[in-house]
C-alpha cells in the first residue's frame, strides 16, 4: 500500500477510512522446472535386523508420464486450442527454456492425459445432451494417416449447451447427417 508523506510523519494523527487500488494486468512468464517429492530411508536405531522403511511412492499425476498437469494442460490447449503442433512446440522450449521435449514425448504426454480424462467424455456428452438448446458446428480438419504420407479430410463436430456452456467434440471422418444423428442417439 501506498501511504502518504502526511501519515507516515504522524501516524497518531491519522486514521484509515478505506483504500483504493489501481489494477494493471500483468503477466509471469512460465517457469519449467522439476518438481520432486522426496522420500526418506529410515532404518531402526537398535534393531538392525529389521529392514530398511521408506514411503511408498507417490504415483504420477497422470500415470506412466512425468508432466504435471499445469505443463500437460499447456500442451494441449496450445495444440488444439492455439494450433501449436507439437513439432513447433519442441522448438519453443528449446528456445525460450532451453530444454530439449522431443515431439514423441509430447505426444505420448498428450495421449496419456486424453486417455487420464477419457472417463469425463461420456459425462460431458451426457450433460450436453440434457440441454434445452444446442449450437452445432461441424468444421472440416485435416486428418493425418500414418504411414501414407496422405491426409483425409474429417470433421470435427462442436455440440455446445447454449445455456450451461458445455461443449461435446466428436470427430468423424464423414460429414453425413448420420454423425449428428447418432450423436443424439437415433439411427442414421
Amino acid at each position: 500500500m501506498i501511504v502518504p508523506g502526511e501519515v507516515l510523519a504522524s501516524p497518531q494523527d491519522w486514521e484509515n477510512i478505506g483504500e483504493e487500488h489501481h489494477d494493471e494486468l500483468d503477466v509471469v512468464r512460465a517457469e519449467i522446472f522439476w518438481r520432486s517429492k522426496g522420500r526418506e530411508n529410515y532404518r531402526h536405531r537398535v534393531d538392525r535386523s529389521l529392514p530398511p522403511l521408506i514411503a511408498p511412492a507417490p504415483r504420477p499425476s497422470i500415470p506412466g508420464t512425468q508432466v504435471a498437469p499445469a505443463l500437460a494442460a499447456q500442451i494441449i490447449a496450445d495444440k488444439y486450442e492455439d494450433h501449436l503442433p507439437h513439432h513447433r512446440q519442441t522448438k519453443r522450449f528449446k528456445r525460450r527454456h532451453g530444454i530439449d521435449l522431443g515431439r514423441q514425448t509430447l505426444n505420448g504426454w498428450t495421449h496419456a492425459t486424453l486417455g487420464h480424462l477419457a472417463p469425463l467424455g461420456p459425462a460431458m456428452r451426457a450433460e450436453v445432451l440434457l440441454a434445452d438448446e444446442l449450437q452445432i458446428d461441424e468444421t472440416p480438419m485435416d486428418d493425418l494417416d500414418p504411414g501414407h504420407g496422405a491426409t483425409r479430410e474429417g470433421r470435427l463436430w462442436v455440440y455446445r449447451d447454449i445455456g450451461g456452456g458445455t461443449c461435446y467434440f466428436d470427430w468423424h471422418l464423414g460429414r453425413g447427417a448420420g454423425c449428428l444423428l447418432a450423436f443424439l442417439g437415433h439411427d442414421p
